[in-house]
């Protein structure tokens, strides 16, 4: 049990950390990442987390290392059968490319050693990397 009377434990969480602003210093201009921030801030511009869907949906709160295999995740609110095929995917499947991760959570690595997925879950869009020079994961 939590001693709530513990200073690390009272407020909220946005009491202790301050959240960078969607700026085009750390976002493109579509939301996706540009620079390093907090995973939580791209989370929030996520439907999931309009949804309610939480960190611990996903994660063990205490190592953060996702709770079942990466695809597993994805199905627990998603239909896996209409999301993994090569209809959705453009992609052959069973390979890195056809992943869901690979496609709406481009990973970068920060500071050479910590690899970063974006949470913000974006639809991959080449008509906006055409036009406002968005990165496209394909």
């Amino acid at each position: 049990q939590l001693n709530e009377e513990a200073d690390h434990v009272k407020g909220t969480f946005l009491d202790k950390y301050r959240l960078s602003l969607i700026t085009p210093e750390l976002y493109y201009h579509d939301g996706q990442i540009y620079d390093e921030d907090y995973v939580y801030g791209s989370f929030l511009q996520s439907a999931m987390a309009e949804k309610g869907v939480t960190c611990t949906n996903c994660h063990d709160p205490h190592s953060a290392q996702l709770k079942i295999p990466e695809e597993a995740v994805c199905a627990q609110c998603h239909v896996a059968s209409d999301y993994l095929s090569e209809n959705h995917t453009f992609h052959q499947a069973n390979t890195e490319a056809s992943k869901c991760t690979t496609c709406h959570m481009p990973e970068t690595t920060y500071m050479q050693v910590d690899p970063r997925r974006d949470h913000s879950w974006h639809v991959p869009r080449p008509d906006l990397s055409k036009h406002i020079n968005t990165p496209n994961v394909c």
